[in-house]
């Protein structure tokens, strides 16, 4: 890309007074300024070469030939590698940007990291070069989500109650799932292939069911997988003539954090019995329309609930008056998040990377990073930026938390960064003979 020389000639007049050996020379023409050819990616170190103006001289060597030399130097040029859900209409993934960086026309590998949940889409290639120019276009890597296939099968089992010795015997029916689970967003289906056909209630001399057929359950599809369970129904007999009521109890669950403070507000769930009171022996008989269903306890960011699923209770028919149940207490802890404290020395690249580990929300503390970093400062670097210092840990447990550290050392040239050994222990900070590949960090002999 570098242009050609251009050449440009003076004309000069010349007297010598041979009697004196005088001499004067005076110039015809002039060398015009020269504006610097425009290479993209690249900068020059002057502009324009300036003009000579019409000149007289008296000493012959002025009148020598002349050259300039303009130097270009490439320019640092960026790229970004970013990520997008195909199956999310090309929606760039939270938290998944990675920049390549280089100079002009030179090039640099990448590879692709997919996150939890991901995987490439058909097509998409693991990984690939990229040539920096003026205008380096991103690098766009296509995934798709994972979806899990399974099957379940649940049961709906009838009680019949309150006949005595002629209740009719339990019957049971089940029914056959196909689930999915979308591993990138969690996102759940559940559809049926068999239904719970209509059961119609056996007749018992004497004595009145509270409901004549229990109802058909068609092919459904939920998504809550907590839909996808078995479940009871209690036909109830009563003996004629008796009296009827009502009666309830109640659960009440608690979400808290460790330590006590509250959480999520509470959940009170509340069961209806009726009663049938036999009028000549005085004696009631309560029974449950159901039993306390099993709860799925809230997902709150950062945290998780030492219960995930409060359980299903059942409650069986019963000659003593219902009591509250005991109250549920479901407490949340923090999660634990890995952040790593990634030091980058200017024009060199990773010198180190620390991992820590801490509950979501807390400082990061500086007690981690921070021999690396005094090591880094008594060998002469000085700090440009630094993320880690002050930043707490996220919430996000699915995605490794990255803060930077970036140096910088006014010289360059030396065996490694460390002057001697380097603050690393090592040869250098990279690993290698140096940080840049050769002899000296800068990557040149």
């Amino acid at each position: 890309k570098t242009p050609e020389a251009v050449e440009q000639k003076m004309q000069w007049l010349t007297s010598i007074d041979k009697a004196t050996g005088n001499f004067v020379a005076t110039s015809k023409t002039v060398y015009n300024a020269l504006k610097t050819p425009t290479i993209a990616g690249y900068t020059p170190d002057q502009n324009s070469v300036a003009k000579a103006e019409v000149q007289t001289t008296t000493n012959p060597d002025d009148m020598k030939d002349t050259a300039v030399t303009v130097t270009y130097t490439a320019d640092n040029q960026t790229a970004d590698v970013k990520y997008v859900d195909d199956d999310n209409g090309g929606k760039e993934v939270d938290g998944t940007t990675a920049q390549l960086s280089g100079k002009t026309d030179t090039t640099a590998d990448w590879k692709a990291t997919v996150p939890d949940g991901y995987e490439l889409s058909e097509g998409q290639a693991k990984s690939g070069t990229v040539t920096f120019t003026n205008d380096t276009p991103d690098v766009t890597i296509h995934l798709s989500h994972v979806i899990e296939h399974g099957t379940a099968t649940t049961k709906r089992t009838i009680t019949y109650v309150g006949a005595g010795t002629k209740t009719p015997e339990a019957v049971e029916q089940k029914m056959q799932w196909l689930t999915s689970i979308d591993k990138a967003t969690g996102n759940f289906v559940a559809t049926s292939q068999t239904d719970h056909g209509a059961v119609e209630t056996p007749n018992v001399a004497g004595y009145t069911p509270d409901q004549s057929s229990v109802t058909k359950v068609g092919i459904q599809t939920v998504t809550d997988p907590a839909a996808v369970t078995d479940t009871k129904v209690t036909v109830i007999y009563t003996a004629d003539p008796v009296t009827y009521g009502t009666a309830t109890a109640t659960r009440t669950i608690h979400y808290v954090y460790a330590g006590g403070k509250k959480a999520s507000d509470d959940v009170t769930q509340t069961v209806t019995y009726k009663t049938t009171s036999d009028t000549i022996t005085g004696e009631t008989v309560y029974t449950p329309q159901g039993g306390f269903d099993a709860v799925t306890s809230p997902k709150l960011t950062g945290y998780i609930a030492d219960k995930l699923t409060v359980d299903q209770v059942a409650l069986p028919a019963t000659t003593e008056a219902p009591t509250n149940a005991e109250d549920v207490t479901v407490t949340y802890t923090a999660n634990q998040q890995t952040a790593e404290i990634i030091f980058v020395v200017q024009g060199q690249g990773i010198y180190d990377v620390v991992t820590v580990d801490g509950a979501s929300g807390s400082l990061i503390p500086e007690s981690s990073y921070q021999a690396t970093l005094s090591a880094l400062i008594a060998n002469g670097y000085q700090v440009v930026s630094n993320d880690a210092q002050g930043a707490r840990f996220d919430y996000d447990g699915a995605v490794t938390q990255r803060l930077e550290i970036v140096l910088t050392k006014s010289n360059g040239g030396g065996t490694n960064p460390g002057g001697d050994t380097n603050p690393g222990g090592g040869t250098n900070p990279g690993g290698g003979t140096n940080p840049g590949g050769g002899t000296n960090p800068g990557g040149g002999t």
